[in-house]
């Protein structure tokens, strides 16, 4: 990233906060970080779709917990029709890869915290630091 390229070398301490990072500490995000990676080591051609990396992307970990938070509403619905679970959503909380997640009734996600990421300047990487929760 640029504010990476521009520090290396230097004295500075960056700190960031980030949506998603697979180092997080959270229980359900350490299991789904080991699950997906054991599912891309047991499929070559899935390993090869994600470059090749067993690298989580947030885009999956947000997936994950987007597909959750439909099964979680479709239970609430009691397995009724698309309207029903439409209408199921807004409330419902997941304990998902990216932390404790509550849809509201405006369609947002509200988290319970973010991952903070520190820069470290020597090997132009972000270290992860911890998950802060909201207070």
């Amino acid at each position: 990233s640029e504010i990476l390229r521009a520090v290396r070398g230097t004295s500075l301490e960056i700190s960031v906060p980030a949506d998603y990072d697979e180092r997080i500490d959270t229980g359900a995000g350490a299991a789904f970080v080991t699950a997906f990676k054991q599912w891309l080591a047991d499929n070559p051609d899935k390993l090869a779709d994600n470059g090749g990396s067993d690298d989580v992307s947030a885009m999956s970990a947000f997936g994950y917990d987007a597909y959750m938070a439909a099964v979680t509403a479709a239970q609430k619905a009691g397995g009724a029709g698309p309207a029903d679970i439409l209408a199921a959503l807004p409330g419902t909380t997941v304990s998902g890869a990216t932390g404790v997640v509550t849809l509201t009734a405006a369609g947002t996600a509200e988290r319970d915290g973010a991952c903070i990421l520190g820069a470290d300047t020597s090997d132009v990487s972000w270290d992860f630091v911890t998950y802060q929760k909201a207070d």
